[in-house]
């Protein structure tokens, strides 16, 4: 889908993307932290948001951070129900389903 829009974090896309992040990571992390920072500004559809923005109508990003930097849950509203979507649930298959022996970072 070379067309599709990524929506992300703009806390995280900042920080995945910063230079300075790879030397801070520990030994074992920095070959997926290089891929992270070598693709993400090669992909030209990102949608960034902030904390709490609406990203399509009832779904809300919410800042989570601890697991990553700009690491966010999920709020979908409807009427008086709501679920809160905690996961990395997020990745992008192209990327990470051909390499099953590649680490998070």
């Amino acid at each position: 889908l070379p067309n599709a829009e990524l929506l992300g974090n703009a806390t995280a896309y900042t920080a995945w993307t910063d230079p300075s992040r790879l030397a801070k990571l520990p030994e074992g992390r920095k070959p997926a932290g290089k891929r992270i920072a070598e693709n993400f500004p090669k992909w030209k559809n990102w949608k960034l948001v902030q904390d709490g923005a609406e990203v399509v109508p009832g779904i809300q990003i919410i800042a989570a951070p601890g697991h990553t930097p700009g690491h966010s849950v999920y709020l979908a509203n409807s009427g008086k129900e709501q679920l809160m979507i905690s996961a990395d649930t997020m990745y992008v298959p192209a990327l990470l389903a051909p390499h099953p022996e590649w680490q998070g970072a």
